[in-house]
């Protein structure tokens, strides 16, 4: 079986005690996005607030050593004709997973099928392709190898928990769902701004 190529980002599916996700979000703020932000796109804090107090954020940077607090679940409209996804340039509120004990699905880059020996190490994001303003959905994927690979490196953004079970998904072969945890969470990471080891 083949499994289909199509990103979606970070998708919640459950805590990290066996509960199903709920929905819980928590909403945000964003002035003025620098680039079209999708629905599983992953978020960081941004340092300042609207002039309610919501807290702002911006796109998080996929790199070694960077934080973040989850991906967008949903934004709100502006009117009946606003998009699903943040256009460029727009002020809008969005909703974000933030807890930092839920799981998330991410399907795995194309280039390198995700490896067995990799469940248990840490890994970080790819954005090898773009958000689709069809579906606004994020195009965001695993790194599988493509950048950086999956390593024991304790400030990678995410921890590999295992592969999704369901008969769509064939776990070793390309595009390959995986379940992760924000490794580098900043409701979570300790002062030195290191996540959790990977399985060595």
């Amino acid at each position: 079986m083949s499994n289909v190529n199509s990103p979606f980002g970070l998708r919640p599916v459950r805590y990290k005690n066996g509960s199903p996700y709920n929905g819980a979000c928590r909403r945000y703020y964003t002035a003025s996005a620098g680039a079209d932000w999708f629905l599983g796109d992953m978020m960081v804090i941004a340092g300042s607030a609207d002039a309610s107090g919501v807290a702002t954020v911006t796109k998080a940077t996929l790199a070694v050593t960077n934080q973040a607090i989850g991906p967008i679940v949903a934004v709100e409209p502006i009117t009946s004709a606003s998009t699903v996804y943040v256009e460029s340039g727009t002020a809008r509120y969005i909703y974000i997973a933030d807890d930092p004990n839920l799981i998330f699905e991410v399907q795995c880059e194309t280039a390198n099928n995700l490896a067995a020996t990799s469940i248990g190490l840490n890994a970080i994001l790819v954005e090898t392709h773009s958000g689709s303003t069809v579906t606004g959905l994020s195009g965001q994927e695993l790194d599988t190898g493509i950048g950086t690979a999956p390593a024991t490196t304790n400030t990678m953004m995410l921890h590999i928990m295992g592969m999704r079970r369901s008969p769509d998904n064939d776990p070793f072969t390309a595009h390959g769902i995986a379940e992760v945890i924000i490794a580098m969470h900043m409701f979570n990471a300790v002062g030195d701004a290191t996540g959790i080891l990977g399985v060595s």
